[in-house]
């Protein structure tokens, strides 16, 4: 037979660029490469799409010899200068039915082509590249459907996946044992990927509509794909999320509260975990909208109907963002999935890790808390038991008369006071002031607490933790988001207020103390509770100062807000940005300059201070040493701290545009 069609062929040569075959053109013979490579192309509506390319050996124009209309279904090209063989079309079907095993290897080799055409043109691993998608076709099994057949039954393991090449199909879901059709789908629609991506059970029956067949994919073989090439598996997550019906969390309770600009804002609160989450009008309409039943798309289309504008865009980042705060309810794909889709992005760049494991390690050194619980029950009967009086104009007038009374008596008696310090250190008497300091920082978080329930409030939590070199406490206060903007803003400055009153108590005692120590002790005390209000105001970090500015502005979450924007602004150099959003652009800004300028002030603050500790027996250089290390130190733990917004604000930056809220 090999002699009977090697008499048969004719050689030809073309040059570069030169076509072969064309498609749409009607086929007579067949081309096997005997040097050089040629490229593949198909039409695709209006565009060409990029097959393969083939090279010595390799056989094309056969399918037009097997199709009934007799035409080519794609164009090859010479890519430089090739030698092909050609063989009548009528010598090769004379062959094929003569020699039953070249029938058969032909007929697996249209099947072949047939299927890796499929792949390229209909379905969603048309990005692969041509080794691949022959990979992937080997694995493939063609499986024919008769109308009425169930492809994909609703309860079982997900174990593979269907892509339809042939007829129509019906997505039906079962509840309470009634059928609901989902979505009716034709050729090229790939089904139970969700399943894999998941590790989840079925959640539809997938039921033929008409005859056809599909291509079956194992989930093995759907993972290589996915870890190959990450686009296949993020869009097979796509098609997953298109497909999701978003249901709202449990235990979710929604109120309602005016804005500083007369807008009604929507607070959601979980009250098993105590998390909020703040809506606009419009998303609030989106809230409303995840029931378990509507698709993404359903929602995507109904938004834009109410609001008369097409934002799918913040639609799905909406719902991100409540999904991520815990909120709402989605299938999430299985860690063996995330792992696949990573390991080919951050597995092979070092540079993108090492910031990232920098930046976690500073947090577990320099930024850490113990939470303790709750405590509202404490709170509350310690208010109920005397707490509330604070609160009445009596209480607010004595408190007034303490800060202002003893803040005078501390100013006049500092010179007396600083000579009594000297004795002071030589008793060991001023050390007394530590315990003190520590007992103020609780205290402090103990006004928080009080002025949460004088509004009627639950306080959701409280703790101790660290900033590098600083020790604090903290309550959560966050029920006061249910509050207007006044209620808030004591809440926040309540804290301030109790350091101010111990100030004040120390400087009146002042008055009746007559030990040289005790004078020392009460008025470095006082000075020291000052200071801790001048830290608090500090609106860079996340103490007083930061969320009295948040609540005034009536910004939540503003510093990831305003690196968000700031990140926009160096990425984009728009200016517009800096106009639209002076608040966050100015805000991120003085708070790079204050901690950069706060580790120099560190620096030249405590080098002479070490030096003086030291002596002038010891070089200069330990006292330097020391100061840098101060320094360093302080923009260890900044940047350790700041570290959680900066990479909110870069997810925001990469995925505009961002709903937060």
């Amino acid at each position: 037979m090999l002699a009977s069609l090697a008499g048969h062929f004719t050689e030809a040569p073309y040059g570069p660029g030169e076509v072969i075959v064309r498609e749409g053109d009607p086929g007579d013979r067949l081309f096997l490469i005997a040097a050089g490579t040629v490229v593949v192309h198909s039409a695709d509506r209006k565009r060409s799409v990029f097959m393969k390319s083939l090279g010595p050996g390799d056989m094309f124009g056969e399918m037009a010899l097997l199709e009934p209309d007799g035409r080519r279904n794609a164009t090859v090209t010479a890519t430089g200068p090739v030698r092909v063989l050609s063989l009548p079309g009528a010598v090769f079907v004379e062959a094929l039915e003569t020699e039953s095993g070249l029938r058969d290897a032909v007929l697996r080799l249209r099947d072949s082509i047939l299927r890796f055409r499929f792949l390229r043109m209909a379905s969603p691993f048309g990005a692969l590249e041509p080794g691949m998608l022959d990979a992937l076709s080997a694995r493939m099994t063609r499986t024919p459907f008769t109308a009425g057949d169930e492809l994909i039954r609703q309860g079982d393991a997900g174990d593979f996946a269907l892509l339809i090449a042939e007829g129509e199909v019906e997505v039906v879901r079962r509840d309470d044992g009634d059928d609901r059709r989902l979505a009716t789908l034709g050729v090229g629609a790939m089904l139970g990927e969700a399943a894999i991506l998941t590790g989840e059970v079925r959640n539809a029956t997938v039921r033929a509509l008409k005859d056809g067949s599909a291509f079956r994919i194992d989930r093995d073989a759907l993972l290589e794909m996915f870890e190959h090439d990450r686009r296949i598996g993020l869009q097979a997550i796509q098609l997953l999320r298109l497909r999701e019906r978003p249901r709202q969390a449990p235990n979710v309770e929604v109120h309602e509260r005016r804005a500083a600009d007369g807008d009604t804002l929507h607070i959601l609160k979980r009250t098993d975990t105590g998390a909020f989450f703040q809506l606009s009008e419009s998303g609030r309409r989106l809230w409303e909208k995840l029931d378990g039943e509507a698709t993404m798309r359903d929602i995507a289309i109904a938004h834009m109907l109410a609001t008369k504008t097409f934002a799918p865009q913040v639609v799905a980042d909406t719902i991100a963002a409540l999904t991520a705060a815990g909120f709402v309810e989605v299938q999430s794909v299985t860690p063996d999935v995330s792992g696949r889709l990573a390991g080919r992005t951050t597995g092979g760049s070092v540079g993108g890790r090492a910031p990232r494991r920098i930046a976690a390690a500073l947090q577990r050194i320099f930024v850490w808390h113990w939470d303790l619980g709750s405590g509202d029950r404490l709170i509350g009967r310690l208010y109920d038991r005397g707490g509330h009086l604070a609160y009445r104009a009596v209480g607010l007038t004595i408190i007034a008369a303490i800060i202002l009374g003893g803040t005078a008596v501390v100013a006049f008696a500092g010179p007396e006071a600083r000579t009594a310090m000297e004795g002071g250190w030589t008793e060991g008497r001023l050390w007394l002031v530590v315990p003190m300091i520590y007992a103020s920082i609780v205290l402090h978080e103990l006004g928080h607490a009080l002025s949460v329930k004088h509004y009627g409030r639950e306080v959701l939590g409280a703790g101790l933790g660290c900033q590098g070199p600083f020790v604090f406490a903290y309550v959560n206060t966050s029920d006061m988001w249910l509050e207007g903007r006044v209620p808030r803003l004591v809440v926040d400055a309540s804290g301030m207020v109790v350091n101010m009153i111990l100030a004040g108590l120390a400087g009146l005692g002042l008055l009746v103390a007559e030990d040289p120590a005790t004078v020392a002790v009460l008025w470095l005390f006082a000075v020291f509770s000052w200071q801790i209000v001048l830290v608090n105001l500090n609106p860079f970090f996340d103490l007083d100062g930061y969320y009295l500015l948040s609540d005034w502005l009536d910004r939540p979450n503003l510093r990831e807000k305003s690196f968000r924007r700031f990140l926009d602004l160096v990425r984009s150099g728009d200016l517009t940005i800096a106009r639209r959003h002076p608040v966050e652009i100015a805000y991120t800004a003085f708070t790079l300059v204050y901690v950069s300028a706060m580790g120099v002030v560190l620096f030249l603050v405590y080098r002479p201070l070490l030096a003086a500790w030291f002596g002038d027996a010891v070089p200069a250089l330990p006292a330097t040493l020391g100061a840098l290390a101060v320094a360093l130190l302080w923009y260890a733990s900044s940047a350790a701290f700041l570290s959680r917004s900066v990479r909110f604000a870069l997810a925001a930056s990469r995925n505009r545009p961002a709903a937060r809220t």
